[in-house]
């Protein structure tokens, strides 16, 4: 997943998505039973929304599978097939209904779907609307990997790092591809990677492709960037095959040198912000390495000796190219330390521990500060009942939440700011404790002192009830 995609939010789709394919095209091969009950298991293994994406990826899948792969191999004709799979998918999704129901339903209940807060009523101008060059530009670099703009916090792409957009999966990918123009190719080969290449386009300059992957209720890039990579695999392993059946074509490496020179020029002249200097070298000189070794190979069918080398240079440049993330990405490191500056290990817990020491355990109630430590998720990490959120919040609490004109840190689904600034109503939401880094809170008569713990760089974490 890190190598092929350079991460992304919804990390479990790739499993997913390889066994789905694998599974639909093992049944239409063999036509056994078992294959289509098992895609039907994967499709609702996951989260409510993949049943959709799954439905509309077989929509795109079929007719291109039809048009541009060799079906002779095809236990039966497609329809019956198509019919009979679509039978044993339902029963196999079936299987997996106690799971999935009640996430339907907690996804249809969502105000990112049904509420105030869905996207929906902004769905003509998704359609007419064309990208900015700056989103261009991003992905552009998406195909060489996102870091070429930047590693985690330092990302200077679409939204942020895990959203933006990610397609890379190894230079050696597009530096085969254009050996399916070749005059051995035959006329499928040709006719899809064009198709490729024609929808690759429309997916840069229309935002409309990647929106409706996600039923148009997102504007990242997440799963649709997994269908671009797939492509690009597909694209570049056929170039490869057809290389080593008929030989390399020179001029499909020039075509590839110029494609990379033009991409990567794109991205550095689109892009929102500087280039990673570093990176752009490691792309440049995988690229170079490829580019020589079939360039030397022209009219020469790639012998074992070359595969494996190909191997082992693929290897190492995933390794290489994902390291960066992993070492750059400034996050929450092991003492604490957040990539804000704010810290886990500020005094929160052991203010906790007293809470509760002095309530008891027997007794449900909240504990709410009026600072974060590090992100609205606190609470959870912390281990304490508060009343701040980043989740995927159903219809009730978000309008509850607007109904009583609660503070909103983002006018989302998803974010439930603290109420510690609307007092009042602390009592309504089961709030018994209060933790604050100064004597605020004490200045109303509803609160007493019950004590003090923590402390760092001189700031007490105090206590009130």
């Amino acid at each position: 997943n890190y190598a092929v995609i350079n991460e992304q939010w919804d990390a479990l789709f790739i499993l997913q998505f390889s066994a789905y394919l694998y599974f639909l095209e093992s049944y239409f091969r063999t036509s056994r039973g078992w294959f289509a009950v098992a895609a039907g298991l994967v499709v609702c293994a996951g989260g409510p929304f993949e049943p959709y994406v799954f439905a509309l990826l077989t929509l795109v899948y079929l007719p291109a599978r039809m048009l541009l792969l060799d079906t002779r191999d095809d236990a039966r004709p497609l329809l019956p097939t198509l019919l009979a799979f679509a039978v044993l998918g339902a029963l196999g999704a079936m299987l997996m209904a106690v799971v999935q129901v009640p996430n339907i339903l907690f996804l249809l209940d969502s105000p990112r779907v049904s509420g105030d807060h869905a996207k929906f009523s902004t769905l003509a101008e998704k359609l007419l609307s064309l990208n900015s060059a700056r989103t261009i530009g991003a992905e552009f670099a998406g195909l060489f990997g996102k870091d070429l703009l930047g590693t985690a916090n330092a990302y200077r792409g679409y939204q942020n790092w895990f959203e933006g957009p990610g397609f890379y999966v190894g230079m050696l990918m597009l530096v085969c591809a254009p050996q399916l123009l070749s005059p051995s190719a035959t006329r499928r080969e040709r006719w899809g990677l064009v198709a490729g290449v024609v929808l690759l386009a429309a997916y840069f300059v229309w935002p409309a492709v990647r929106h409706a992957v996600y039923g148009f209720g997102h504007t990242g890039f997440r799963i649709s960037t997994l269908w671009v990579s797939a492509g690009i695999v597909l694209a570049g392993v056929a170039g490869l095959r057809r290389a080593c059946l008929s030989g390399v074509w020179r001029p499909g490496v020039a075509i590839a040198a110029a494609a990379i020179g033009c991409a990567l020029a794109g991205a550095v002249w689109l892009s929102p912000g500087p280039i990673a200097k570093g990176y752009l070298c490691l792309v440049l000189a995988f690229a170079g390495m490829y580019l020589g070794l079939l360039w030397i190979q022209a009219g020469k069918r790639p012998g074992p000796a070359l595969a494996t080398v190909l191997c082992v240079m693929v290897a190492a440049e995933l390794l290489l190219a994902a390291a960066p993330a992993f070492v750059d990405r400034r996050t929450v490191d092991t003492d604490g330390v957040a990539a804000n500056g704010r810290r886990y290990d500020d005094g929160t817990a052991e203010a906790v521990a007293l809470a509760r020491a002095h309530g008891g355990e027997d007794e449900f109630y909240r504990i709410e500060k009026t600072f974060n430590s590090v992100f609205l998720n606190d609470a959870l990490v912390q281990g304490y009942h508060g009343t701040k959120s980043y989740f995927f919040h159903g219809k009730s609490i978000t309008r509850f939440v607007d109904s009583l004109r609660l503070p909103r840190r983002h006018p989302r689904a998803n974010y439930i700011s603290t109420m510690t600034s609307r007092p009042a109503i602390l009592d309504l939401l089961g709030v018994r404790y209060i933790l604050s880094r100064d004597m605020k809170p004490a200045k109303d008569k509803a609160n007493r002192l019950v004590g003090s713990a923590g402390e760092q760089e001189g700031q007490e974490r105090t206590i009130r009830a």
